[in-house]
């Protein structure tokens, strides 16, 4: 049997984006926002996800739509003032209909999480949570 080879940035990852984003071709994508309503047999889905507690950070409007959906991360680490923070951002939004994935980073909506102090947050609002308590 092959073994395999655990890269030794494994368990870092911010350290592993900084030294291999600049190898890498990276895109920026050209958003355009829808500049009419959806026809009336159609639905518009807004998708986001990865905000990590940064929503109010955000530089352009969420388009507008029929549904929304936040496909997980949107806390950095679950706290319930992020969690919190992030249902009144969402509140705010116009969608008819909104749904919210909790994300690896929600870790408080796991039933086996046992507290924020068993966290070791050893990184600023932009970095990596660090190792999860799962383990």
């Amino acid at each position: 049997m092959e073994e395999i080879q655990v890269h030794e940035l494994s368990e870092k990852p911010t350290e592993f984006w900084k030294s291999w984003k600049n190898t890498v071709n990276i895109m920026r994508l050209q958003i355009r926002h829808p500049s009419s309503p959806p026809p009336e047999n159609k639905l518009r889905f807004v998708c986001m996800a990865d905000t990590h507690s940064l929503t109010s950070h955000l530089k352009q409007d969420i388009p507008h739509g029929d549904v929304f959906i936040h496909a997980g991360d949107f806390t950095r680490c679950g706290s319930i003032s992020e969690v919190r923070e992030f249902n009144t951002w969402l509140s705010k939004l116009p969608h008819k209909y909104k749904i919210v994935i909790a994300g690896n980073h929600e870790l408080s909506f796991d039933p086996a999480f046992r507290g924020m102090e068993d966290m070791n947050i050893s990184a600023g609002r932009s970095g990596h949570i660090g190792s999860s308590p799962m383990h």
